[in-house]
C-alpha cells in the first residue's frame, strides 16, 4: 500500500527493490493510468506491460451505463413507465450473457426479461449492449494465449464501435487505440490480470467506508494491518488472524516475514508487529 496515484507512488514500491531485482520482473499489470505506464517502462524495463483486464471491462461497462441513462432520459418524458425499463435492467447489464441465460433463479428470470425489455424498446441501446458482449468474447480470446487472433478481434471490436456512433463507445475505441500494445499484451502474458489484487482493494475500501476517513495515513495502515493481518503466537507459534486479538495484545505477537520457501521459525525470520 502506498499514498497516491502518480510516478511517485510506483517509485516509492519500486525501491523496496534493488535494479536487479526489477530486471528480473516479466509483468507489470496497471490501469489505463499514464503515469503507471511511464513509472513500470522505466522502473522495470524488461517487463511486459500489461492493462489490467479488470479495468478494462469497467471502462465498457461504463460506457454502456452512459448509454442506458441517456435511454432512460429520453424515454420517461414520454412515459415514465418507459423510463422504468432502463433502471429495472441496471444490474443485469453487468452479468455476462451466458451466465445470465443459465441462471434459472427468479433473479435470473426477471434479469432476462429486463434486458430483453430494455435492448428491444430502445435500438441504440440493444446495440451498446452487444458492443459490451463483443467485448468480453474478445476478452476470452485474450486468455486463451492467442495473440494474433486476440489482435484481430481488437480490431474488429474497434471498428464496430466507431462505426455505431455511439459517442460513449466512440470514446472506449479512442482509449483501447492509444493503449493497443498493453491490452494486446493481455494474450501475450496469457491473460495476466490485478484479480486478486483488485479482490484485496475491496476489503480495504470496506475498511475504509466503516470509518468515513482516517486521520493520518498511519492511522489508516495501522486498521488495514489490524483487519487482514496475520501474527505468530511467541509462545505455542501458531498463526492467528490479528484483529482476533483484543485490541492492544498484537504488539506481543510475532510477524513472519515471507520467504519463498517454508522454513522453521527462528528469532531471526520473525520482526516484532508493531500494528
Amino acid at each position: 500500500m502506498a499514498p497516491g496515484r502518480d510516478s511517485s507512488a510506483v517509485l516509492f514500491f519500486a525501491s523496496l527493490f534493488s535494479h536487479a531485482e526489477r530486471t528480473r520482473v516479466a509483468v507489470v499489470t496497471i490501469d489505463c493510468h499514464a503515469p503507471y505506464r511511464m513509472a513500470a517502462r522505466v522502473l522495470f524495463p524488461n517487463a511486459l506491460v500489461v492493462a489490467d483486464a479488470f479495468h478494462l471491462h469497467r471502462r465498457v461497462l461504463s460506457a454502456l451505463t452512459q448509454v442506458r441513462r441517456d435511454a432512460w432520459n429520453r424515454w420517461r418524458r414520454r412515459r415514465r413507465s418507459l423510463g422504468q425499463v432502463f433502471k429495472d435492467a441496471r444490474f443485469a447489464l453487468a452479468r455476462a450473457r451466458d451466465s445470465l441465460e443459465a441462471d434459472g433463479s427468479r433473479t435470473g428470470k426477471r434479469q432476462r426479461m429486463a434486458v430483453f425489455d430494455a435492448t428491444n424498446l430502445d435500438g441504440e441501446f440493444g446495440a451498446a449492449y452487444e458492443l459490451k458482449e463483443a467485448f468480453r468474447a474478445a476478452m476470452a480470446i485474450g486468455r486463451s494465449g492467442d495473440t494474433a487472433t486476440f489482435n484481430a478481434a481488437l480490431e474488429l471490436y474497434d471498428a464496430l464501435c466507431r462505426g455505431s456512433g455511439i459517442a460513449a463507445f466512440v470514446s472506449v475505441a479512442k482509449t483501447f487505440t492509444d493503449w493497443r500494445t498493453e491490452i494486446s499484451n493481455y494474450a501475450a502474458s496469457g491473460g495476466a490480470s490485478n484479480a486478486f489484487a483488485a479482490a484485496i482493494i475491496h476489503l480495504i475500501k470496506n475498511q475504509k467506508r466503516q470509518a468515513h476517513g482516517y486521520r493520518s495515513w498511519a492511522g489508516f495502515r495501522g486498521q488495514i494491518l489490524w483487519a487482514f493481518g496475520e501474527v505468530v503466537a511467541p509462545d505455542a507459534g501458531e498463526v492467528v488472524v490479528l484483529r482476533s486479538l483484543p485490541r492492544g495484545q498484537g504488539a506481543s505477537h510475532l510477524q513472519p516475514v515471507i520467504h519463498a520457501e517454508p522454513l522453521n521459525w527462528k528469532s531471526s525470520d520473525i520482526a516484532v508487529c508493531r500494528a
